[in-house]
Order: structure tokens, then C-alpha cells, then sequence
């Protein structure tokens, strides 16, 4: 356990240090309400059973497809929730938002 945890922590440091870049360039830019749109133009929703699913644009139903996440959502989530551990493709949907 120990040793695993050691063998990570250099990873998990650099992860902590892009997640306080995410939110600092995600706050200058003023996209933390902006809806998270993946660098392949998907959004980020969360399904009833807690998972994650990326919704292409055009088969996006409101109907359907009830929580999708704003860019501070899923920065939070990228943070706290095991699902998204060493998942760096969060960090460009929030680094790429464009405030409208």
C-alpha cells in the first residue's frame, strides 16, 4: 500500500498542480458557468446512475440528457471523484472554454 502510494505520488502532485491551473485559467477567463464541451465538441452529462457519458452536440436531447456539466462542475469532479484519476483530458475541455 505504502509503496504504491509512493510509487504515485510525483503523478498525483502534477495531477493537484494542473487541477489549480485548470481553475485559475478557467476564473481569469471567466468559462466557469460555460457548459464543458470536449475537444471533440461532445458534452459532459451525467447520467442517473452517476456516470459520465460524452453527449455528441447533435444527439443531444434535453429530454434525455438532464445534467450536463458546466466547466466548474466537471472541474470539481475531476478533483474529488475516483472515476476521473489521471484523466488529463478534462483539463483541455476546461482550458479550452472561450467565455461568451
Amino acid at each position: 500500500m505504502i509503496l504504491g502510494l509512493k510509487k504515485d505520488l510525483p503523478r498525483l502532485v502534477h495531477n493537484h498542480k494542473q487541477v489549480e491551473s485548470a481553475q485559475q485559467n478557467m476564473l481569469q477567463k471567466g468559462t466557469q458557468d460555460e457548459y464543458a464541451i470536449s475537444s471533440d465538441g461532445s458534452l459532459y452529462n451525467v447520467k442517473k446512475d452517476g456516470s459520465i457519458e460524452l453527449v455528441p452536440i447533435n444527439k443531444y436531447d434535453p429530454e434525455k440528457h438532464t445534467k450536463i456539466l458546466r466547466n466548474s462542475e466537471l472541474l470539481q469532479m475531476r478533483a474529488y471523484s475516483p472515476q476521473f484519476v489521471y484523466d488529463v483530458s478534462t483539463f483541455s475541455t476546461i482550458n479550452d472554454g472561450q467565455s461568451s
